[in-house]
């Protein structure tokens, strides 16, 4: 088995210190494999899960909420959606993890202390550019030897090795003076680590009436832009509500990054945040209670899979079914026209003029996996 991840932990530095410092472990394969990939999308953060014990969607999503940024918008959830990463699962081009890195010297030197050894964090730019711990600047190249951590500069290996014969423990604490900054990286800290999810109708409405109360307080710039945000969180907040209303997602493009950084926005503290978020939050759905089902397909009448480990099947649902037409959309105006194969089974099809054309693949949905006996316990 390989080494146990440590809290925010990057999934890039999960993979290079299991090859490094797991010396009278067996490795799975799967990490050597994963160990030059620059950028982990979702078929490498699936295997990632399946090499650690952690099968299907409920491993991927774990992954995904504890060690990725993507937590910090996940958090935000309309009632409608039962997936906690939506089509995420089974997508083929999002980018869950990138090489490139920081780290706070404060944090290294305490690792060392407690664990004996260090790790990158999943914290970095440009969301966090202050330590949220020590309100301590980030160093996201070698303080040896000016190389930054990405795939072009120095690799992550040196967390564990050294540079120069000095180890990242060496490295000077710079003191943060941008209090925005340190705001910013304590709320994004709280979003990625909420036990529960968040109303989108709710944290949008309330981000709304924070930044009308901060506007009359502001001038010239400051206040050109909060009045901006708000005007913008209200057309947000009234997409939302319409949505909630009909029972299906909205239609509105990135909404869970716009609330986030709305609320990153207007908040003037992270404590105002965090009495917020406590509120928020309550009576909410636990973010592990959507870690098994994924969105397997539908915009307006959104289709959900949930997987089920014991019997190894999936149960497929359309909670809030859609009465108005167009579900589907695709820059191919014939696409409802257009033959369909099915990895199972296909229909017949219509012939004639009109449906002559060239039929289109449809991709089979990723496998669902029995739980082994030794895997029950990681579930």
């Amino acid at each position: 088995m390989p080494l146990q991840i440590q809290p925010d932990e990057s999934l890039a530095s999960y993979v290079r210190r299991n090859l490094l410092l797991s010396w009278h472990i067996n490795v799975p394969p799967t990490f050597q494999q994963l160990a030059t990939r620059h950028v982990l999308k979702t078929i490498e953060v699936k295997r990632l899960a399946e090499a650690m014990g952690w099968p299907g969607c409920y491993g991927f999503n774990r992954l995904v909420h504890s060690h990725t940024m993507m937590a910090s918008t996940h958090v935000f959830k309309g009632h409608w959606d039962h997936a906690y990463s939506g089509k995420q699962y089974i997508s083929e081009g999002e980018r869950f993890s990138v090489w490139d890195a920081s780290f706070c010297p404060e944090c290294v030197r305490e690792d060392l202390k407690v664990r004996g050894f260090s790790y990158w964090r999943r914290y970095v730019a440009p969301y966090v550019t202050v330590c949220f711990k020590h309100n301590a600047v980030l160093h996201n190249q070698c303080p040896f030897c000016d190389k930054p951590f990405n795939r072009v500069g120095h690799d992550l290996d040196v967390m564990w090795r050294m540079c120069r014969g000095r180890h990242l423990a060496d490295a000077p604490t710079v003191p943060n003076e941008d209090p925005t900054a340190f705001r910013r990286a304590k709320i994004y800290h709280q979003l990625c680590t909420s036990t529960h999810h968040i109303s989108d109708v709710h944290a949008a409405g309330a981000a709304w009436e924070k930044a009308a109360a901060l506007i009359p307080d502001l001038q010239g710039e400051a206040a050109a832009k909060m009045e901006y945000l708000h005007d913008e969180l209200g057309i947000l907040r009234n997409a939302l509500e319409t949505a909630c209303t009909g029972g299906r997602a909205p239609i509105v493009a990135n909404v869970n990054a716009r609330i986030c950084d709305a609320v990153v926005g207007v908040y003037e503290s992270s404590d105002d945040f965090a009495a917020d978020l406590t509120s928020l939050a309550q009576g909410g759905r636990a973010a592990d209670s959507l870690w098994c089902t994924y969105q397997s397909g539908g915009s307006k009448s959104a289709h959900f899979v949930e997987e089920n480990y014991e019997h190894g099947v999936g149960y497929w649902s359309c909670p809030n079914p859609s009465p108005h037409s167009g579900e589907h959309s695709s820059a191919d105006s014939y696409y409802r026209r257009r033959p369909k194969i099915y990895p199972c089974c296909s229909f017949p099809h219509p012939t004639g003029r009109l449906y002559d054309l060239k039929p289109v693949t449809v991709a089979p949905l990723p496998g669902i996996p029995m739980v082994r006996s030794t895997g029950v316990s990681c579930l």
